[in-house]
């Protein structure tokens, strides 16, 4: 893999700035020397006179929060340099950025026996932070649906059945088995076994459907009034059972990697983060590398959650804007390296927008004014452009032949660079080159050349972020949902920090011998008031202003016009568009937007749509740690799927919660910052109930007894109303589920042969590496085709298609056929033995064997 370096800023030859040394950690960088200050008044290149002077201001980020520097510098934020980091190796990396390493995970350590036994937890060895917690989350939720504090259909009711059922998905469940046996004169009597049989896992997957039971129990577990009770539990279980060399590690490393002493983030936890993944990702990916960096990042914030809960959300967010901010440096920094595809679309976009600008702005200016003419040249170049035919492979080298020419800075130039670029185009070469060389002999004369290049090389930096999504968009929406997504992430405090080389690519901070692109700042609209004031402000006059506001008004209207899609960009109407916009505002306030007129929601919207939205299994690098795709990566369950929180590739993945519902989860009802944050408490729960046996055994009352609450009747079951009273309760177990849509859609009659079969032929009587289903794959099917007789599912058994699951045994038709289930009484009659069962309702002829 290519390592990336921002390009160190040379300020004047005289005062050169070492910026491959470590900055050291202080309050503000040093005042800018007197060669730096008298390098802001030198002139630009004659060719570039028209230019308007521009009076950047630079956010340096710091530790302690941002400085603004004294206009009028041509300062490129020392941005943050990762090659330093690269020629080291990962222990390295974290001695040098100061985060020590995690250990394990905060819900796998072990709880102090004697601190359980003081707190009355009814602890067994090995407990663990999570066993404790869900076990208690699990019997609180009991305890306040039988004290009426809880409605039995309440969320947290449901939550606790889609506990009961992950668990027996897990570790099996134990059916008590019955049969309902023909009367003499009329009904039926419920015959039930005295101990249950205990199913597989794989025969309760033929019953519930797995993947709706992670995905209704990440929904769930991600509603804040349930993540805060599960998150309280998990405090409970750490804060008082851990022993205190324990919490107080952790306690002190989580302080320590995510803040500074001042409260601030400590973002070198997230140089360490992007450090590790950029070397793991050298050469062949190191994938289980890679894992290690994702499960780090969980755990360090799992523990914030518990223990730091106000300050959770927005660390992690900072964080995540952080790294994206990094990933979309990054890409910029590289505009040659994006896929063709991607810089196919960002010519055309560019083309597109600036064409129409021009055109739209011509009306109202002054005929008389020096530019009118240069610009109406250029919109017509730019027309012809654009109804050139060209291949993917043709706009690359247009695009390349763009950025040449603004790097150059030499309209003597222009031409040779053209045909260097050009040499290999489709069609007729002369004719397309004439028109390229035109085009850009128009823009120089306008001063928008590399503002033109800027803007290429931002949208095919921001269109690598999300691969996918973009062909349904305009070319105004595509630049808009861009030009938001930086927008907002420029608001962050670190944002020059990990954002230089987007503030250099689109603004007039380009160190010696870069090009001004402020128009290019101008267009996008980010030097008014909705964005932060790093991209200095406008000075444009006549045509120049008038063609910069009508392309800045595009960009804008194709923002509006994305109000109404979702981040999969699904139209949304109604009750569910305001509840995204709510959420999208909540998010655009955490990234910084409070006060800006308009654009909190519109930074929401456009974060939210390149970090959740489809093509996210391509999105890659640091950005599969934001998007949680790395936890998805690593997921081996249904459930550990689901606890990723996301739902990639439009839905073609088994994933937890769609954006839409995540978002419905999150807004207006909750206070949550951001769609993943919700996710990430389920992904919490979710490795709570993977860790050890106690949690997916009986501590859930699955193994070892009956789900849910059908364990509180087990110890009563000792006669026949109240066996009964127990298998309906098992009943209606599996009946909730299916009204939650948790179910397989045969879940009825496949329960129902469950019961038969376990009570007549006394137990599972299957091999333990197949179903039930799968092994008496023939009996099934009779019983599936076989209609119920005066009230019993006997006659749908067929005994001599059932296969003897156990050789070593005798299961109880064989005990039927070998005459063992009865024996003599008084003279002339027989008793029944326990092991009787009523054979003569079954179907005895169906694959029986031929009478001699």
């Amino acid at each position: 893999m290519t390592s990336v370096t921002s390009p160190s800023p040379q300020i004047a030859p005289a005062a050169p700035v070492n910026h491959e040394q470590e900055a050291p950690r202080q309050d503000a960088p040093d005042k800018p020397s007197h060669a730096q200050t008298e390098a802001a008044t030198r002139k630009p290149d004659e060719w570039l006179e028209e230019l308007p002077e521009v009076e950047p201001k630079i956010a340096l980020a710091v530790r302690g929060g941002p400085r603004h520097v004294e206009p009028n510098l041509p300062i490129k934020p020392a941005g943050f340099d990762v090659t330093d980091y690269l020629r080291l190796g990962p222990s390295g990396i974290r001695e040098k950025t100061g985060v020590p390493e995690f250990g394990d995970s905060l819900i796998s350590r072990q709880v102090d026996k004697q601190k359980a036994k003081q707190e009355g937890i009814d602890y067994q060895d090995g407990d663990t932070v999570g066993t404790i917690a869900a076990q208690q989350f699990g019997k609180v939720i009991e305890v306040d649906i039988k004290d009426g504090r809880l409605a039995a259909d309440s969320d947290e009711a449901k939550a606790k059945k889609l506990m009961d059922a992950q668990a027996a998905l897990d570790s099996g469940y134990d059916l008590y088995g019955y049969a309902e046996t023909i009367n003499m004169g009329s009904g039926t009597y419920r015959e039930t076994s005295d101990k249950p049989t205990k199913l597989t896992g794989q025969d309760v997957k033929e019953i519930v459907d797995k993947d709706a039971v992670a995905d209704q129990l990440s929904k769930l577990m991600a509603k804040p009034h349930i993540a805060e009770r599960y998150r309280r539990e998990m405090a409970f279980a750490a804060e008082k059972l851990l022993p205190d060399s324990d919490i107080n590690g952790i306690r002190d490393k989580v302080n320590s990697a995510l803040f500074n002493k001042d409260g601030s983030a400590n973002t070198r936890f997230e140089e360490n983060v992007i450090a590790q993944t950029e070397k793991a990702n050298q050469g062949s990916p190191d994938r289980e590398q890679l894992a290690s960096i994702d499960a780090e990042v969980s755990n360090y914030f799992d523990a914030l959650r518990v223990l730091r809960p106000d300050d959770y959300a927005q660390r992690r967010q900072a964080f995540n804007q952080n790294l994206s901010t990094y990933q979309l440096n990054k890409n910029i920094a590289n505009p040659s390296g994006a896929p063709q595809d991607v810089q196919a679309m960002a010519l055309r976009d560019t083309i597109s927008i600036v064409k129409g600008g021009i055109n739209g702005a011509l009306g109202a200016m002054d005929k008389s004014d020096k530019l009118y003419d240069n610009y109406k040249k250029l919109g017509d170049q730019l027309g012809a452009l654009s109804t050139t035919p060209m291949t993917v492979d043709d706009r690359i080298a247009i695009r390349q032949a763009i950025s040449d020419a603004a790097e150059s800075r030499d309209v003597n130039k222009i031409d040779e660079l053209t045909d260097k670029a050009l040499k290999n185009v489709s069609g007729d070469r002369e004719k397309t080159a004439g028109t390229v060389k035109k085009m850009l002999h128009g823009a120089s004369s306008t001063g928008t050349l590399g503002a033109m290049s800027g803007m290429m090389g931002f949208l095919s930096g921001a269109m690598q972020i999300k691969n996918a999504g973009w062909s349904e968009m305009t070319s105004d929406q595509r630049v808009a949902a861009a030009r938001d997504l930086v927008g907002g992430l420029s608001m962050g405090t670190d944002f020059a920090r990990f954002g230089s080389n987007i503030i250099e690519q689109v603004s007039k901070v380009a160190g010696e011998g870069g090009v001004p692109k402020v128009k290019a700042t101008e267009w996008l609209g980010l030097m008014d008031d909705n964005f932060s004031d790093i991209w200095g402000k406008s000075s444009s006059k006549g045509a120049a202003q008038k063609v910069n506001a009508a392309i800045a008004d595009r960009v804008n209207a194709g923002a509006v016009e994305l109000e109404a899609l979702g981040p999969d960009g699904q139209r949304l109407n109604g009750a569910e568009l305001d509840n995204y916009n709510a959420a999208a505002q909540q998010v655009g306030e955490a990234m910084g937007a409070r006060g800006k007129p308009n654009s909190a929601v519109a930074a929401g919207r456009s974060f939210l749509r390149f970090t959740f939205g489809a093509g996210l299994d391509a999105a890659g690098g640091v950005m599969d740690i934001v998007t949680g795709v790395a936890a998805l990566k690593r997921a081996n369950t249904a459930l550990e799927k689901a606890g990723a929180g996301i739902q990639i590739a439009g839905g073609s993945a088994t994933a937890g919660m769609a954006v839409t519902s995540t978002l419905n989860m999150l807004a207006p009802k909750a206070a949550t910052l951001a769609g993943n944050y919700a996710a990430n408490t389920a992904s919490q729960v979710i490795r709570g109930l993977a860790i050890g046996s106690r949690v997916l055994g009986p501590a859930l009352g699955v193994v070892g007894a009956a789900a849910g609450f059908a364990g509180m009747l087990i110890a009563e079951a000792i006669n026949h109303a109240k066996k009964q009273k127990l298998t309906d309760s098992q009943g209606q177990f599996f009946k909730d589920l299916a009204g939650m849509n948790a179910t397989q859609s045969d879940w009825g009659d496949k329960l129902e042969y469950a019961r038969y079969a376990s009570y007549m032929y006394g137990g599972r009587d299957s091999a333990s590496d197949e179903s039930i289903y799968a092994y008496q794959a023939d009996e099934w099917k009779h019983f599936q085709e076989t209609e119920s007789k005066r009230g019993s599912a006997l006659a749908r058994l067929a005994p001599y298609l059932h296969r003897d699951g156990d050789p070593e045994s005798k299961n109880l038709w064989e005990k039927h056929l070998a005459g063992n289930t009865t024996r003599n009484g008084p003279p002339g009659t027989s008793v029944y033995t326990d092991d009787w069962r009523p054979w003569s309702s079954t179907d005895m002829t169906a694959g029986a064997p031929a009478r001699r």
